[in-house]
């Protein structure tokens, strides 16, 4: 490509491994060339050379809005299922991204 991307951010973190192949064939290197970052903190990414920047996602916090929001619908409280629900990811900042 003529203007390559400086950084790309995964869809999940078995991607980031796909994007770190993809990069090993073209010759670039990790961060020096792109940054990665993936999302969902697998347990792997903090091994693989070099460790992957990614989002963290409240799973405990995800799961007890999950039963709240079905708890309302069965009670049919559609007013409290109609409101956002806002949960707090963490990035997690490793050698993937500079």
């Amino acid at each position: 490509m003529k203007n390559k991307p400086s950084a790309i951010f995964c869809f999940c973190d078995s991607i980031a491994i796909s994007v770190y192949d993809a990069a090993y064939d073209l010759g670039m290197k990790i961060p020096e060339d792109v940054a990665v970052v993936g999302f969902d903190n697998e347990p792997f990414t903090q091994y693989v050379r070099p460790p992957i920047t990614t989002v963290s996602m409240p799973l405990k916090e995800i799961g007890a809005e999950a039963v709240e929001v079905l708890f309302s619908r069965i009670d049919n409280d559609y007013l409290r299922t109609g409101n956002p629900h806002n949960l707090n990811c963490e990035l997690i900042v490793r050698e993937s991204s500079g």
